[in-house]
């Protein structure tokens, strides 16, 4: 039996506008979080042991969104934080250099 051919759904749509027919006899499996530019999925599956007290926290918060979504936009936000408070940081350092030389020496 040949192996299913997984092709991103931009891909798929091309080809039924040029005329792919899709049949019962076809197999289509869709990442619907492909990254465009790479055609590689957005998400990952991974396993991961965390406290029960964080999942406890994030499944109450999630409601229908579900708490997996809720943990992994925490941590993307700790990224970009991570990545504001470096900018700023740098920033401040830069000024206080920039101050440093301009004042006159003593």
């Amino acid at each position: 039996m040949e192996q299913p051919k997984i092709v991103p759904l931009a891909t798929l749509l091309k080809l039924v506008a040029t005329g792919l027919t899709i049949n019962a006899h076809m197999h289509i499996f869709i990442c619907m979080n492909e990254t465009p530019e790479t055609n590689q999925p957005r998400k990952q599956r991974v396993t991961i042991f965390l406290d029960s007290v964080v999942i406890e926290h994030f499944k109450e918060k999630s409601g229908e969104r579900g708490y997996q979504t809720l943990i992994n936009e925490a941590l993307r936000n700790a990224i970009e934080t991570e990545d504001l408070l470096t900018l700023v940081r740098a920033t401040i350092r830069e000024e206080f250099k920039r101050q440093r030389s301009l004042k006159p020496a003593a």
